[in-house]
């Protein structure tokens, strides 16, 4: 800090109250350059734990759909239960609100969507898992 006040002190014997100004600009400029990247930084890391919650309910969507699917018998029964229990594991897990209702229903559609893909299913694809509310 010492050194930006000598330099500032010669700027201004030297060249005058204008090149103070010009020195102050330059470095304000740098500070907020360094604001702007470490609020750039701040950004990303909060994507990255954003897409990091997502790959997590994906996951456990995953895996509650195979469960219901095991265990159930109807489709809208199975809905719920793995809804339930997707909602229970998000809680359990410090994550229950940071999704809303829609996207918890997208990612049970998700996870029976890939059920189907790997051909788990027990009984005959069902509609009504992903259109029942």
């Amino acid at each position: 800090m010492q050194v930006i006040f000598n330099t500032l002190y010669v700027l201004l014997g030297a060249f005058g109250i204008g090149a103070l100004f010009l020195g102050l600009h330059a470095l304000i400029s740098v500070a907020e350059a360094k604001n702007a990247q470490a609020l750039a930084n701040a950004q990303t890391e909060k994507a990255k734990l954003r897409n990091e919650h997502i790959q997590t309910a994906l996951a456990f969507a995953d895996q509650v759909v195979s469960l219901a699917e095991k265990t159930l018998g109807t489709g809208g029964e199975k809905e719920k239960y793995a809804t339930d229990l997707l909602n229970k594991r998000l809680q359990d897990n410090g994550l229950s609100g940071n999704f809303t209702p829609d996207q918890i229903e997208g990612y049970i559609k998700a996870g029976v969507d890939t059920l189907k893909a790997k051909g788990l299913e027990i009984h005959a694809p069902k509609a009504e898992v992903s259109e029942a509310k």
